[in-house]
């Protein structure tokens, strides 16, 4: 214990004389959080205490949002490797219009 007392004592003083020469040059901060975070605060503090009286019920509601969790991810997945349509560009020239000669129809063809 002595030695790692010894190994840390040094970084603890340069941690020291930074913040003096910080605060020196300027001054001191003070800051309070806004309203919402000291709420949420409040609100998870709570939340924790009621997963610590109702063990069960919080393992069953981590394990699903665990599970949801993994299922949007996996579906994430699998909509960006989801197999893409081939495209294919082609024209289609339109037949002429059927000529008649001595009573037979020349049909002309349609190219694509």
């Amino acid at each position: 214990m002595e030695l790692l007392k010894k190994v840390v004592w040094p970084f603890r003083m340069l941690v020291a004389g930074i913040v003096s020469l910080l605060r020196a040059l300027l001054g001191s901060f003070s800051w309070e959080p806004p309203v919402w975070v000291r709420y949420l605060g409040e609100k998870g503090s709570s939340a924790g205490g009621w997963a610590r009286t109702n063990r069960f019920a919080a393992t069953v509601l981590g394990m699903a949002l665990l599970i949801i969790m993994a299922e949007l991810g996996g579906g994430a997945y699998w909509y960006n490797h989801r197999p893409r349509p081939v495209e294919t560009r082609f024209k289609i020239k339109a037949p002429e219009l059927t000529q008649w000669e001595d009573n037979k129809a020349k049909v002309s063809a349609c190219l694509i």
